[in-house]
C-alpha cells in the first residue's frame, strides 16, 4: 500500500546540540505512536506549564528511555545501548568556571543537567593527565544498586511529586540530598521522580523536602529562577 511504502524518518543533530525530527508514518504506525504518546503524556498536572507539543516531545523521550533502561535492545559494540555522559568532577560539583558536560554524540549540556543524569546512573571514574590523556580507568559502579531500586519501586510505586503518580517505569531515582554533595544512597534519601519532574528539580530549581508526616513537599524556586517542566 502506497501509504506504507512512503514511510520515512529523518533524525538530524545540529551544531548547537538540538536534534530535528522529520518523518512520515503509515496509518497503523502513526496510530500506534499517537496512542503510545497519549498514554505516556497523560493529562497535564496543575503546575505543568508545558504546551501539548512539548508534552508529546517529552513522552517520546520517555518511551525511548524506558526501552533503553529495560536492557532488552540488541547489543551494539558488545554493550547494551545506553546514553553516555562525559563530565569533569568539578562540573558535577558546580564549581565556577568548570566546563560543560558532553553527551556521546558530542552535544554539550549544562552542569545541572549532568547532575540530573548522574542521579541514577552507572559511573566510571577516569583519571587523566594535564593534556586530557587517560591514566587509569576505575571500576564502574551504580549510584543506586539494582536491589535498592527494586525496594524503592516497592515503596514509592510511582512518581513522588505531589499530585503526579506517573508509574515507576517512567521514573528516575532522585537523591533528595545530592549524592555529589555527599548525600547517602539509602532509601530515606532517594525518591522516584518522573523525568519531567526530575528536570524541574535540577534545571528548574525546585526542591523536594520532607514534611513532619514523612510526605514530600515541592518548594518552588525564587521568582527569578522559576520555570515550568
Amino acid at each position: 500500500m502506497r501509504q506504507e511504502q512512503d514511510r520515512y524518518l529523518h533524525l538530524s543533530p545540529s551544531l548547537d546540540g538540538v536534534w530535528y525530527i522529520d518523518g512520515r508514518l503509515g496509518p497503523e504506525g502513526g496510530a500506534r505512536l499517537a496512542a503510545a504518546l497519549a498514554a505516556i503524556a497523560g493529562p497535564p498536572g496543575r503546575e505543568d506549564k508545558r504546551s501539548a507539543a512539548q508534552r508529546r516531545a517529552d513522552a517520546l523521550v520517555d518511551l525511548v528511555s524506558e526501552r533503553l533502561d529495560s536492557g532488552s535492545l540488541p547489543r551494539t559494540g558488545g554493550q547494551r545501548p545506553h546514553l553516555m555522559l562525559i563530565a569533569d568532577l568539578v562540573t558535577l560539583q558546580r564549581q565556577p568556571g568548570s566546563r560543560a558536560a558532553e553527551l556521546d554524540w558530542g552535544q554539550t549540556i549544562c552542569g545541572e543537567s549532568a547532575r540530573r543524569l548522574a542521579c541514577d546512573a552507572a559511573l566510571t571514574a577516569i583519571l587523566v593527565d594535564e593534556q586530557g590523556e587517560p591514566l587509569s580507568v576505575g571500576r564502574t559502579t551504580r549510584v543506586v544498586p539494582a536491589g535498592m531500586r527494586r525496594a524503592l519501586v516497592l515503596r514509592d510505586r510511582s512518581c513522588r511529586w505531589p499530585g503526579c503518580g506517573r508509574p515507576a517505569t517512567w521514573c528516575d531515582a532522585h537523591h533528595l540530598e545530592p549524592w555529589l554533595d555527599g548525600g547517602a544512597t539509602k532509601l530515606s534519601n532517594i525518591a522516584l521522580l518522573c523525568r519531567a519532574h526530575h528536570g524541574l528539580v535540577h534545571e528548574g530549581g525546585w526542591r523536594l523536602v520532607r514534611t513532619p508526616g514523612g510526605e514530600l513537599e515541592a518548594v518552588p524556586p525564587p521568582p527569578d529562577r522559576a520555570r515550568g517542566p
